[in-house]
């Protein structure tokens, strides 16, 4: 069983896994359920602290730059959180951290989570495209190639 397939198990059945301050998981659910799982969680332990600790600084990661993206920007809502969105997926494949913690950092976007390749390891490719957008000195500023002076930048 891959580490995706045990997460995706166990949270499809109601299983919270977290990191504590201490540093050790944190899991809780109904008691069968959470029983079931306790070995095979046990056996991944060193795999899953790597993986939650990478997803939730995906998860700061995004979340402080939608906010920019939308209150310093001036985008709305909705394409501040796809820009954030995609400015993690770059995050991700920079740090080499896992499409596991990828797809964590992303929950509740369903339809950015559908464009992610339900696999381990690193992430090594942008399924998201990159942004299209930036925030610099306050304003929301298109990304590409733009002319300053006549010559390509």
């Amino acid at each position: 069983m891959t580490l995706a397939e045990i997460l995706q198990g166990a949270m499809a059945q109601g299983v919270r896994i977290s990191v504590t301050p201490a540093g050790t998981l944190q899991v809780s659910g109904k008691a069968a359920i959470v029983t079931h799982w306790v070995p095979t969680l046990r056996e991944h332990k060193r795999e899953l602290l790597a993986v939650l600790r990478q997803a939730e600084d995906l998860r700061e990661h995004r979340l402080e730059r939608a906010a920019m993206l939308e209150h310093d920007g001036g985008l709305p809502r909705e394409t501040a959180e796809l820009e954030a969105a995609r400015m993690t997926a770059i995050l991700a494949r920079n740090k080499t951290c896992s499409w596991a913690a990828l797809r964590l950092a992303l929950a509740g976007y369903s339809a950015l989570l559908e464009q992610l390749p339900e696999r381990d390891g690193p992430v090594d490719s942008l399924p998201l495209g990159v942004a299209k957008v930036a925030v610099l000195h306050g304003q929301a500023v298109p990304q590409g190639v733009h002319r300053c002076g006549g010559t390509r930048h």
